[in-house]
């Protein structure tokens, strides 16, 4: 049995690698284009950070469970988000390679869990199709060669 690491590293912590979240009253409170490169700022720096613990999972041998925090608001309807909008996206998507040549390498082997709020068994109708759009989202920067699902990200052979 493989250890595996649950989203943060307080080593990790302590060099100064911290992801970033955001909340959803500040988010539409600021005007677009500052909400936009704010979120955008904080998505790279997830990204970033989620790189730097692959590399650190892969030196220990151990797998690693991302956070649901990697790309903040990314399931709030009224933000209104996707990828191609956010102004750093050529440098969240280098980054992405870089975690990939990671991944792909050392044979990592990666998982995600929801947040709190993805109810697939919700009697609301907005809620639930929320929670189907998730995992495309949480696996934005996957490649051709990763089997992608709800639960987990995996190389395939």
């Amino acid at each position: 049995m493989k250890k595996s690491l649950c989203c943060i590293s307080l080593q990790l912590q302590e060099k100064g690698f911290k992801s970033n979240t955001m909340t959803k009253t500040r988010f539409l409170t600021l005007e677009r284009k500052s909400a936009l490169s704010t979120i955008s700022q904080r998505t790279l720096n997830n990204v970033h950070v989620a790189v730097n613990t692959f590399a650190f999972c892969a030196s220990k041998g151990w797998n690693y469970r991302i956070s649901s925090d990697l790309f903040p608001l990314a399931t709030l309807p009224e933000a209104n988000l996707s990828f191609d909008i956010l102004p750093d996206k050529d440098r969240i998507y280098v980054e992405f390679k870089r975690g990939t040549e990671i991944i792909k390498k050392n044979n990592l082997r990666c998982s995600t869990h929801p947040d709190q709020f993805v109810v697939p068994a919700s009697v609301t109708k907005t809620v639930v199709r929320e929670t189907v759009k998730l995992p495309r989202r949480v696996v934005t920067g996957c490649t051709n060669s990763c089997r992608c699902n709800s639960r987990t990200v995996t190389r395939t052979r």
